[in-house]
């Protein structure tokens, strides 16, 4: 009887685990419009979806406006918050004979049941804009 229990409660644990996955996304800081002094941050995000070369992947608010930053770690605490876990940063540098710009990524990661959306609380200026877009006018 008792390996039975253990048995129905390793299959338990063994299904649990298998409906969950962990999905990824990239955030690099990027540009907010608020002028050349300012000191904060938009953060552009790819979490693999369809992008165009000219696509805004800023992150905005339900409003389309752009979620401003003190800095990545104010926005990496914000994602955080939404339940996604620092993995790793790394910088690409570009340029040559002393004219070079770096940029920054961070690698984030959220385990998330199989049917629930990993973007939830996330939109990009694009995908605003396609859903409005989409949306019928009043």
């Amino acid at each position: 009887m008792k390996k039975l229990i253990l048995l129905c409660a390793a299959l338990f644990v063994v299904s649990a685990l298998s409906a969950q996955q962990k999905v990824y996304c990239q955030i690099t800081k990027t540009n907010d419009g608020k002028g050349l002094f300012s000191n904060s941050i938009a953060i552009s995000i790819d979490y693999g979806q369809t992008t165009s070369t000219f696509s805004d992947d800023r992150l905005v608010d339900e409003n389309g406006d752009n979620i401003v930053f003190n800095s990545m770690v104010d926005a990496m605490n914000y994602m955080s918050a939404l339940g996604w876990d620092f993995e790793q940063a790394y910088t690409t540098v570009s340029g040559s004979d002393g004219d070079t710009s770096s940029k920054v990524y961070w690698i984030l990661s959220k385990t998330v049941e199989v049917d629930e959306n990993a973007t939830e609380g996330l939109k990009s200026a694009e995908a605003y804009i396609e859903e409005q877009k989409s949306t019928p006018k009043r």
